[in-house]
């Protein structure tokens, strides 16, 4: 979608308070649609100096909407659709965890509370709202960089290990991470839904772990779906189902 002129000026002007770091190194003209002032947007964010991140992020938490620098990542760029994601997805996964904490014996609560929390830092930021706002590609340098940092902070990935085995509890923290993913995105976070969908995890999802690990998460699943209840709603039509 092309950009109205007033548009483009009201950009330009929010960039001239906060570029006086960075002017030189960007080309001075703004791209005129939509898609390519995003890419635009958060090459020139994520060049941003430290101090600069910092207010950045500093704007955003204490909604301080009068600064240009809230207004170019909440306003412009919609960091906040990231924002509200992530808030979205950390309700998912301790909603997953109050229904199904009986699998996961050696996972707290207090654990689960930091699931994810790198994602409010300003690289995540940066990254996840270009890939799942503003759809880049795969093998776009700032998503995968975003993803990268993730992956070296947040242990309930399998990739963070570099092959080797998970510790118990964070396995079963990305056990939980899979299944709150797969209620909230495929089952439309139905609370209908039960024990055995919810636990049916597609193989892709479980290649990423070790040999070893792959079992462990495969018993963890087999065990929610074998819930008698839920194999009894699976496999009998609604209406001779006892209740």
């Amino acid at each position: 979608m092309k950009l109205s002129v007033h548009k483009i000026a009201e950009i330009n002007s929010l960039i001239s308070q906060v570029q006086e770091e960075y002017t030189n190194k960007m080309d001075d003209s703004l791209p005129t649609t939509d898609g390519d002032l995003m890419s635009y947007l958060a090459t020139m964010m994520y060049n941003w100096t430290k101090e600069q991140q910092h207010e950045a992020i500093s704007s955003v938490y204490n909604r301080q909407t009068s600064s240009p620098y809230y207004k170019l990542i909440v306003d412009v760029y919609q960091a906040g659709k990231h924002i509200k994601q992530t808030q979205t997805h950390q309700a998912f996964i301790m909603k997953t965890f109050n229904r199904l904490k009986e699998y996961f014996p050696t996972t707290t609560e207090m654990q689960l509370k930091q699931h994810d929390q790198s994602k409010y830092t300003f690289k995540q930021i940066i990254g996840y709202t270009k890939m799942f706002v503003h759809s880049c590609p795969q093998e776009d340098e700032l998503w995968r960089s975003a993803l990268k940092d993730h992956y070296e902070k947040e242990a309930h990935h399998p990739q963070h290990y570099r092959n080797e085995n998970m510790p118990r509890k964070y396995l079963e923290e990305s056990v939980i991470d899979m299944i709150a993913c797969h209620w909230e995105r495929d089952l439309h976070g139905l609370d209908t839904v039960n024990n055995y969908e919810l636990a049916n995890i597609a193989n892709t999802f479980l290649n990423r772990y070790t040999v070893e690990d792959k079992k462990r998460v495969e018993q963890i699943l087999v065990n929610i779906q074998m819930d008698s209840s839920s194999m009894l709603e699976h496999y009998l039509p609604q209406s001779i189902i006892i209740m």
